[in-house]
């Protein structure tokens, strides 16, 4: 159902393109066909193609590029579409008005208003010219787009009151990445400046909160590799994010390990700075127990047995967890998977299933940061949703 919902997604998609673009043009009536219907059959093969191949070969860097040219292409395709979109909706909303204006002329009676004949040759002229400008429009948004996604991610800092913290943890500092998607489009370089980013912030205790990777260990063992050289006292913690299970949940959780982070699998562990102690609890992505029924997601579960401690966090992947975290009583939730919406307008999309988009929020007695991500998933591209790395300070009330 999920394959067939791609394919539809995608075909509609340029199928909507390719009557925009071949509507107005000057073009033969086979050729206009060609660009309705064959175009979006052919576009729609083309992005599968990357998974399929994947699927059935070794790879390498020409399957990469593949990725990368399919991805690129999709994302410009798809702010195209929403562009077209908002056009033709302008145009509906312009069209009512005029309806609407012409009948308050006709109910007061006023002056007609001046009827010019049309000039389809011109109308033509005017959409196709329309439709070029829209078309560079989209090229220059994908091109700032991917600039955005693709730079070093920018440190957002800030401090998160907790009350009754003690003085050991003041000023406790926890640097938080999550939703890198290292990838066929996302590789090793990124990963070494996204470590060599977090290390020179010095944390106290370093959060992964899911959603490393989009692919095997086999493929990508040698791009997560840098992540063995982050370093904090505390410790750095992983926890699962939705995509860990669709890329084999098990094997990467062992992988971490090897690489050295501590991972939380609805578990806690004290974590000692002074006479302070934190726990630190982890919990598996929101719907993990829909791939493996052990892997059930609880944050009440996870402070099963815990030992005498001031303050509780929690690493979960997805805000949805907030409302279990809240019941069972933590001070603080990081968490990711919502990329900010990426683009618009999926942010109104993910508001849908999310409680929160991103930001620091107050949800009854518990605060939930939420974290835009620090890669990006799909497409190369990010508008209106800059990507980060977190410092969170800890301070009393």
């Amino acid at each position: 159902m999920f394959l067939i919902s791609i394919i539809l997604t995608l075909t509609g998609m340029y199928l909507y393109i390719g009557q925009k673009i071949a509507g107005p043009a000057k073009i033969s009536r086979p050729a206009a066909a060609a660009v309705k219907i064959v175009l979006p059959l052919f576009m729609t093969t083309f992005h599968l193609s990357p998974y399929f191949i994947m699927g059935n070969g070794p790879g390498g860097r020409y399957l990469d590029l593949l990725f990368w040219t399919s991805y690129t292409v999709l994302g410009y395709a798809s702010i195209l579409f929403l562009v077209f979109l908002a056009k033709d909706g302008a145009n509906v909303i312009w069209r009512v008005a005029n309806k609407i204006a012409g009948t308050i002329r006709a109910i007061l009676r006023t002056c007609a208003k001046p009827i010019h004949p049309k000039d389809p040759e011109k109308r033509l002229f005017l959409a196709g010219s329309v439709n070029f400008g829209l078309m560079g429009l989209s090229t220059a948004l994908t091109g700032y787009g991917i600039y955005e996604a693709r730079r070093i991610p920018g440190v957002v800092k800030l401090k998160v009151e907790i009350a009754g913290l003690p003085p050991d943890l003041e000023n406790l500092r926890i640097v938080q990445i999550t939703d890198l998607h290292v990838s066929a489009t996302l590789k090793k370089p990124f990963v070494e400046t996204v470590v060599e980013t977090v290390n020179r912030l010095t944390p106290d205790l370093i959060a992964v909160t899911g959603d490393l990777v989009d692919g095997s260990v086999s493929r990508l063992r040698q791009d997560v590799a840098p992540l063995s050289r982050l370093t904090a006292p505390m410790g750095a913690y992983f926890v699962t994010g939705n995509h860990e299970y669709y890329s084999g949940a098990r094997v990467w959780m062992e992988e971490m390990r090897q690489l050295g982070l501590i991972v939380l699998e609805n578990e806690h562990r004290i974590a000692v700075k002074g006479n302070g102690r934190l726990l630190v609890a982890g919990v598996n992505d929101f719907h993990a127990g829909a791939f493996y029924a052990s892997h059930a997601s609880s944050p009440s579960r996870a402070l099963l047995g815990a030992a005498p401690h001031h303050t509780r966090l929690l690493l979960a992947h997805q805000p949805k967890s907030i409302f279990d975290a809240a019941d069972a009583g933590y001070h603080l939730q990081l968490s990711g998977h919502t990329h900010g919406g990426q683009y618009y307008p999926f942010h109104h999309l993910v508001s849908l299933n999310q409680p929160y988009l991103s930001g620091l929020h107050k949800h009854r007695d518990t605060w939930i940061y939420v974290s835009r991500g620090t890669g990006y998933w799909g497409p190369p591209v990010r508008l209106g949703a800059p990507s980060e790395i977190t410092e969170i300070t800890l301070v009393p009330v």
